[in-house]
């Protein structure tokens, strides 16, 4: 479900980017200037009331990112470096449960993954190191009990 969220995002983003002048080529940028986008970047939906607030640095996200809901509660809060998603990302229901906290480490899953539900009872522990998948990886039910534990300890 999540990773329909996300390229609902994207498509969403890339929607709103064309239809305000903002295109994207060689992994760069552009407003419709052909200039490379520097600065605080803000989409507003007219569809469903969302705000989302970007950071360029030459054409690249960098920065703080953020996704607001309709009701101005924060959906999303990460950071890129050089285009990349570079450390902690929280995420929240409208209503403001948090959802998840994951890292990553220049565009790489990085560190301890923790994942709930939207009732906020903790669905999963996970850990990643450059990448791969480490550790002691759990799901719990949704009352909480733990109903899976996996070990990756030697799996790099």
């Amino acid at each position: 479900m999540k990773a329909l969220y996300t390229l609902g995002f994207f498509l969403l983003a890339a929607l709103f980017s064309s239809a305000q002048g903002i295109y994207e080529e060689n992994g760069l940028s552009y407003n419709k200037d052909g200039k490379l986008l520097n600065g605080r970047f803000i989409q507003e939906s007219s569809e469903d009331q969302s705000k989302k607030v970007y950071n360029y640095q030459n054409g690249l996200l960098n920065g703080e990112f953020l996704i607001y809901a309709s009701n101005g509660n924060l959906l999303e809060k990460g950071y890129y470096e050089n285009g990349q998603k570079h450390g902690k990302w929280t995420s929240w229901t409208p209503e403001g449960i948090k959802t998840g906290d994951i890292a990553f480490n220049i565009g790489q899953k990085d560190g301890k993954w923790q994942i709930w539900d939207e009732k906020g009872v903790l669905r999963y522990v996970m850990f990643y190191e450059a990448g791969e998948k480490v550790g002691s990886w759990k799901v719990f039910a949704d009352n909480g009990n733990l109903v899976q534990e996996k070990d990756y300890t030697n799996s790099l």
